[in-house]
């Protein structure tokens, strides 16, 4: 009986024992130093990466959204709405491929965004437009959303998204005619001080954004370079067109064509 006994107890403790030592395998091969020093560089590397471009990190744009029904049946039934794909023989071309949408199309989106008093380029908003201006970065999404965009800003009214699918340029001069001539100010900058002075001066039309007093400079700012491409203040926009600064006015002005330049947008 004794020895019963102690054999119950050396099995017992060889099950502990098998038990501990399976437990203690994964601890220690993950105490070897070349492993953790190895996982510790990539964990340091994503965080930098991140931290660096934070456009790496899925947008709202590269995520997959509910397609509205509306504009689902708009891109079925208008020929060459969907860039890539060719138009059947007799159809309509829509941008002949060009990536949708385009940063002219954008720009006037944003102007369009603008005028309604309480619009502001977020953080969300920032990396959605900055998602939709890298260059080939998923252009049929980012078309899907722009027309959705363009339903929204008009009500549910699909009057405006039909124009952009029937023709882009004849939707780029119908805005043309609502925002003939805009400026893009800094308030405290001279240069921008000068054309509003210029542009008055001829009697001209024109709307402004102050950016520097705007809750969401620091996100506007960079979206009107990605945009525009022009860095400094003014930036004078005629529609969605880029006419340049004050050393551009002051050109057109000393060699007599600005008159005909905010005749031809309309500003005057």
């Amino acid at each position: 009986m004794g020895e019963t006994r102690i054999d119950m107890r050396a099995a017992g403790a060889a099950r502990d024992d098998s038990h501990a030592a399976r437990v203690a395998l994964p601890v220690a091969w993950f105490r070897r130093r070349k492993t953790l020093l190895f996982a510790t560089f990539v964990l340091v590397c994503v965080c930098v990466w991140l931290w660096v471009d934070p456009s790496a990190m899925p947008a709202p744009s590269l995520r997959r959204k509910r397609v509205d029904p509306d504009i689902r049946k708009l891109l079925r039934t208008t020929p060459g709405a969907i860039p890539g794909i060719p138009s059947p023989p007799g159809g309509h071309e829509g941008r002949n491929g060009e990536p949708y949408p385009s940063r002219r199309d954008l720009t006037t989106l944003l102007i369009e965004h603008l005028r309604e008093p309480s619009f502001r380029v977020d953080e969300s908003v920032w990396r959605e437009w900055a998602a939709w201006l890298e260059p080939g970065a998923w252009p049929d999404d980012a078309h899907v959303q722009f027309l959705t965009e363009l339903k929204r800003i008009h009500g549910g009214d699909l009057g405006d998204v039909k124009r952009y699918l029937h023709s882009p340029i004849a939707w780029e001069m119908y805005h043309l005619q609502l925002e003939p001539l805009t400026v893009f100010s800094k308030s405290y900058c001279p240069y921008s001080r000068g054309a509003k002075s210029l542009l008055t001066d001829y009697g001209a039309n024109f709307t402004v954004y102050e950016v520097d007093l705007r809750y969401d400079f620091t996100h506007i700012a960079p979206l009107l370079w990605a945009l525009t491409g022009h860095r400094t203040y003014p930036k004078v926009l005629t529609g969605s067109h880029l006419v340049g600064g004050l050393d551009t006015l002051q050109d057109l002005h000393d060699r007599g064509l600005l008159e005909g330049v905010l005749h031809g947008a309309g500003a005057l």
